[in-house]
């Protein structure tokens, strides 16, 4: 054969060859049969730094009794559509990021004590993935659908539904939740411990206790969190026992949002140097339609001083002369 057609003939190849993977179903990801138990890391290569591991999962894992599939960083698994369940034992964990930069996306994580569990060195991304039904007692301290003890993660069109006792917990700092929907959980929808976190774009609706909450106590303990985070354009309506958005802390702001027609108030602040602005929250105190009217108010603040900033809020009820 000339060497000229020879050298044609391989371009070619190597062009349809390189198309071919380009179409590749998988686009790139290592299709693997994850089992209970298995643990997902870093390229084992001797290129330095390591490669991550790109997975797609071809099957469910279920029924499994300790920590389903643990994803280290800065590897990423896709889930496919599948689902990861825990038999609903003590301690169980349904996937667990750990190291830095792991990304878990797309199928769902169910049954288990913590549904997403981020540790380690954080930035990590979880996005399209569900957490529902998952039950924690006592052998996880902060169990839930999504528990993020880290820091600078991202949660991206999440959903939290039916969880016990929370749809997302968030201890770290610079976290973000956004585009995603709590709801139907046992207490709270989300409640944020850490500082400079952000919760933009999100419905946190008809959760039992408080829908979104922002504290600086854990375990009766006061701790140093839960300042300068941010609240922006989300929804927190029709909570079944109490606040739309309760903020116990200080340097906060929520903007942008309503929170309408829960039980007992729409907003209420007890901390202090909070900004709220530009909310919508009306028809709160629900709770006279059952006949106990336990005294709430679409905003609330108890503090005489006008220590927290309200500014062009639209209600109708407050508790006190500060809020406007």
């Amino acid at each position: 054969m000339d060497k000229s057609l020879l050298f044609i003939a391989l371009v070619l190849y190597m062009i349809l060859g390189i198309a071919a993977c380009d179409n590749d179903n998988n686009q790139g990801f290592e299709p693997v049969e994850l089992r209970c138990g298995d643990n997902v890391t870093e390229s084992s290569t001797k290129i330095v730094p390591p490669e991550s591991r790109k997975i797609i999962t071809t099957s469910d894992v279920l029924n499994c009794s300790s920590t389903a599939v643990t994803l280290q960083g800065p590897s990423t698994l896709d889930l496919n559509g599948k689902t990861i369940s825990c038999d609903g034992s003590a301690g169980t964990v349904g996937i667990l990021l750990t190291g830095q930069g792991a990304t878990v996306k797309n199928g769902s994580v169910e049954n288990c004590e913590a549904g997403v569990l981020a540790v380690g060195e954080g930035e990590h991304t979880i996005e399209n993935v569900e957490a529902r039904d998952n039950f924690g007692e006592r052998d996880i301290e902060l169990p839930g659908g999504f528990v993020i003890v880290s820091n600078d993660n991202t949660l991206r069109n999440v959903t939290a539904n039916g969880n016990h006792p929370v749809g997302i917990q968030v201890v770290g700092d610079g976290n973000l939740v956004t585009n995603s929907e709590v709801s139907e959980n046992d207490h709270m929808g989300i409640v944020i411990f850490g500082n400079s976190n952000e919760i933009s774009e999100t419905q946190a609706n008809n959760n039992n206790y408080v829908n979104i909450a922002i504290i600086n106590v854990i375990n009766n303990e006061l701790v140093d969190g839960g300042n300068n985070n941010i609240i922006s354009n989300v929804k927190a309506n029709n909570n079944n026992f109490s606040h739309g958005i309760f903020i116990g802390a200080n340097f906060n702001t929520i903007s942008g949002s309503e929170s309408s027609n829960n039980q007992i108030s729409g907003i209420r602040v007890i901390g202090t140097n909070n900004t709220i602005n530009s909310n919508v929250s009306l028809g709160n105190n629900k709770s006279v339609e059952t006949g106990i009217d336990r005294e709430g108010t679409d905003l609330s603040d108890p503090h005489p001083d006008c220590i927290n900033t309200w500014q062009e809020n639209d209600f109708v009820t407050s508790d006190s002369f500060c809020i406007q």
